[in-house]
């Protein structure tokens, strides 16, 4: 099952930012004394990391059309689902969504009044059916209460979720992590 932690600080560098990188792990550099986090193949940690980014020159829009200045970072390569815009938990749910079904393996996410949302298989069309009725129901508050368990920030790993759920809540993904040389704690 996917984990969550409460809400950090959150520090941003610009640095490392390699801007012909076209993954998560080759767009983004470490700092001297760190090291990523390994993942295997065929994991959604690995999936995670290297998920297909925009060229950084691709600007980002939001539901009025007008750019997002703050999305100077990049932005990863995913459509959107019908004609609504998707919000935070949508594309948590999204990417683990895409994973499950590239393994072939069912999924099942819960709606605020914690009904089941299942998907065992089918083709394109009914799976992103299946996603546009899972982003109507279910929303960061059903992710935290129902979908993931607690966990602290030390046992973050990639693929969790840093989640306050509420209206509105807000969560993001863990797409990456990056480990001090000298103090794993880092």
């Amino acid at each position: 099952s996917l984990a969550s932690i409460n809400l950090m600080s959150q520090k941003r560098h610009i640095d490392f930012l390699n801007p012909n990188g076209t993954d998560i792990a080759s767009r983004y550099g470490l700092p001297p004394g760190y090291h990523r986090v390994e993942t295997e193949e065929g994991t959604f940690e690995h999936y995670l990391q290297h998920f297909e980014m925009y060229p950084a020159d691709h600007v980002a829009v939001d539901c009025y059309g007008k750019k997002i200045e703050w999305a100077i970072y990049g932005t990863l390569k995913l459509d959107l689902i019908g004609t609504d815009l998707q919000q935070c938990a949508d594309a948590c749910i999204r990417l683990r969504a895409e994973w499950l079904r590239s393994k072939g393996k069912p999924m099942t996410f819960h709606t605020i009044q914690n009904k089941e949302k299942r998907f065992f298989y089918g083709n394109e069309k009914i799976f992103r059916d299946y996603l546009t009725d899972v982003f109507s129901y279910c929303n960061t508050v059903s992710l935290e209460k129902y979908d993931t368990h607690s966990i602290t920030f030390e046992e973050a790993r990639i693929g969790d979720i840093v989640i306050e759920g509420g209206y509105p809540g807000h969560c993001v993904i863990i797409m990456d992590i990056a480990v001090c040389d000298t103090d794993p704690t880092k």
